[in-house]
């Protein structure tokens, strides 16, 4: 499938949750916010600081492809590899 994908940095004006772990990210903070177009349907997501630094591996990992739910891959992700992946 392909797709329209941006990154951005963004300092929160509201709580919002992370997409691939769950946790809240407080209002206020940087944040990478991730929106786009994927498979016609548009999506819109942040990622918190503890997980940012592994997105990149994780994406390799399952070639830019995400059958299952994120946050159950990224959280088998994370229990395969544990440490950031560069």
């Amino acid at each position: 499938m392909s797709g329209v994908h941006n990154q951005v940095y963004v300092r929160t004006l509201k709580e919002h949750r992370c997409g691939y772990c769950g946790c809240t990210i407080p209002k206020g903070v940087v944040a990478l916010n991730e929106h786009g177009i994927y498979d016609h349907a548009p999506y819109n997501r942040y990622a918190c600081g503890e997980c940012e630094p592994y997105l990149d591996g994780f994406w390799r990992w399952c070639n830019g492809e995400c059958d299952n739910p994120l946050n159950e891959s990224f959280a088998y992700y994370r229990e395969l590899y544990g440490e950031v992946e560069r």
